[in-house]
């Protein structure tokens, strides 16, 4: 009996040591390892500052701001161009040169000659109609095809990326030149001579207004490109100005108008409506006060980009803003992706008194009205000097 006794505890001493050999010498230290690692791990993410977290969020902000900024002004980049897409001049003729040697160089189409040289259109160029409307309201639908509101102000702005300048070129709204003209319904009626101011007043919607515009201004320059065109009633004068925190001038001649006094050779600040009636007056008893009034709005195109220029370098967000200020008072084709990138290379560009020319031309009475015929020779070369590059 005791001998079986033993041999039960043999057995069972060996199970035990079978169980111990079998069993993993190191299971439970991987477990406290692993514990010791979680625990470690956590004590670290806690220990990760808050400010740092800030910062990492911040910095994936401007991250996915500057993307968005990116595609935002290449995409309208791409617009612009897709829109004057194989658009090219058609210059008469009868106004080139016609001994200038071309043999050495060839011929293709749409280049011109001037002045014993060879010159084609650049299409990189990107040129833009401003118009100022004579109304005083906001923007909204037409009552019927005649009430869209003559263009007191007509402003070609040609953006040069080759050289890096802007220029601007004002076209009298005298200026007689073909327009199409609608009937009281908004059809079409007739293309006729007349001033230029005249076509916005024709169409059926703000938009055909506009368009209306761009096509006549686009003839009267031999079919030059226009990559868009914004119409603002001139009561939205007052927002754009305030918004770049208004515009110093030394007045250029003595008027009263609605309360505003001006003195020339005085320095007027103008803010709210004092920029509105110094680019808007006239005295409509004088002959050819527009001349008087054309140079008021140079002048003041000349100090309103060097203030919009440095006032969007100082908040780039300013470009969106004075895009929203200026809806309710304006009809355009220029999307704010267009805007944006519009407004990020013009800032760098270069502008002065010398980027701003009129057309040469001579004002008579007609029978109603004052009219403004274009000197055509001056009209050329200022096409040539403005919109096209030298071959040879």
């Amino acid at each position: 009996m005791e001998e079986k006794d033993n041999n039960t505890n043999e057995l069972e001493e060996l199970m035990l040591e079978e169980i111990d050999i079998n069993e993993d010498p190191d299971e439970s230290d991987d477990s406290q390892n692993f514990a010791d690692k979680n625990s470690t791990a956590t004590r670290k993410r806690r220990k990760f500052p808050i400010w740092a977290r800030i910062l990492t969020a911040i910095f994936l902000i401007v991250v996915t701001v500057i993307i968005g900024w990116n595609i935002l002004i290449n995409v309208g980049k791409a617009n612009l161009y897709a829109k004057g897409k194989d658009a090219v001049p058609q210059l008469p003729k009868e106004l080139m040169d016609s001994d200038t040697d071309v043999s050495d160089v060839g011929w293709e189409e749409g280049w011109v000659r001037y002045n014993g040289k060879i010159y084609r259109y650049n299409k990189d160029i990107l040129t833009f109609l401003v118009l100022g409307i004579d109304k005083d309201e906001r923007v909204s639908d037409n009552s019927n095809g005649l009430d869209g509101g003559q263009a007191d102000g007509n402003f070609l702005v040609v953006l040069n990326p080759d050289d890096e300048s802007l220029r601007v070129i004002c076209i009298n709204r005298d200026c007689m030149t073909d327009i199409d003209t609608y009937d009281y319904f908004g059809n079409y009626d007739t293309t006729t001579k007349a001033q230029l101011e005249l076509a916005h007043a024709y169409g059926a919607t703000k938009e055909q207004n506009m368009q209306n515009s761009v096509k006549a201004v686009s003839n009267l320059f031999y079919g030059i490109p226009i990559h868009g065109c914004v119409a603002i009633n001139m009561s939205g004068i007052t927002s754009l100005n305030d918004a770049i925190g208004g515009v110093e001038v030394e007045s250029l001649s003595t008027f009263s108008t609605d309360g505003f006094d001006y003195h020339e050779g005085e320095t007027a600040f103008l803010r709210g409506e004092a920029a509105y009636h110094y680019i808007h007056y006239r005295d409509e008893d004088e002959f050819n006060s527009n001349d008087d009034r054309m140079a008021r709005q140079r002048q003041y195109l000349n100090a309103f980009v060097a203030q919009a220029k440095a006032a969007i370098k100082k908040n780039p967000s300013l470009i969106a803003n004075l895009y929203t200020k200026l809806t309710p008072y304006m009809t355009t084709d220029i999307s704010i992706d267009e805007a944006s990138y519009i407004g990020s290379i013009a800032l760098g560009y270069s502008f002065s008194d010398d980027a701003i020319s009129s057309i040469e031309g001579e004002t008579v009475q007609g029978t109603y009205y004052e009219e403004f015929y274009p000197d055509e020779e001056a009209l050329y070369k200022l096409i040539i000097e403005a919109f096209y590059e030298e071959v040879r």
